[in-house]
């Protein structure tokens, strides 16, 4: 209902990895280029299917109040607040608080948005909320599970292609939002990692 770019952004990277795993190492170039086909179908799809052609022109406006420019400053915050407290974070639930306190003066300006309840990036949310060990420990287990996909066997690589496209989009879509920090998109989250692992062979 909100027409996020990013969440389009995410859907087409988690089309575009399901794709690349699929046609690697196959021959067949009818079915390479059909590929390429539906991903520009797709990808043009994205932009008609907002129907507000002012709001992708307000995606490279960065120097006035739009969704790019407000998140190029709560970025800087945040990055503020890692480059203070790197190793332990700022800590759980005050992101907010401090944003409305400390955007002005670490902008030098009066930002678009008041208030921010988190940094719109789920790299930064780890790290500024978590710390260091939260960032790490997070990428971890991501790594965990991109590695398990490639550790399975063949009569399952279909069903975990799947799930690496779905974990791809999730995490594409975490470069503009913090979609692992909801309720109901984290419970989407730990669903693909129980299902990857319960995807590898035992033993």
């Amino acid at each position: 209902q909100t027409k996020s770019f990013g969440a389009f952004l995410g859907i087409a990277g988690g089309f575009f990895a399901y794709f690349v795993l699929y046609f690697s190492g196959r021959s067949h170039f009818w079915k390479k280029l059909s590929a390429v086909f539906v991903l520009l179908f797709f990808a043009g799809g994205i932009f008609f299917a907002t129907g507000d052609s002012k709001k992708f022109d307000a995606l490279f406006r960065f120097h006035e109040q739009s969704s790019s420019a407000v998140r190029l400053q709560v970025w800087t915050v945040a990055g503020h607040f890692i480059a203070e407290h790197p190793v332990l974070g700022i800590g759980l639930g005050i992101f907010q608080k401090l944003y409305e306190k400390n955007a002005p003066a670490i902008l030098g300006v009066v930002p678009y948005e008041a208030t921010m309840l988190h940094p719109h990036n789920v790299f930064l949310m780890f790290w500024v909320s978590t710390g260091l060990l939260g960032l790490l420990s997070f990428l971890f287990l991501v790594g965990l599970f991109f590695a398990a996909f490639f550790r399975l066997p063949p009569d399952r690589k279909l069903f975990g292609m799947i799930l690496f496209a779905l974990m791809a989009a999730i995490l594409v879509h975490g470069l503009t939002d913090t979609p692992i920090w909801k309720n109901d998109l984290a419970l989407i989250f730990w669903t693909l990692c129980a299902a990857m692992f319960g995807l590898r062979p035992r033993g």
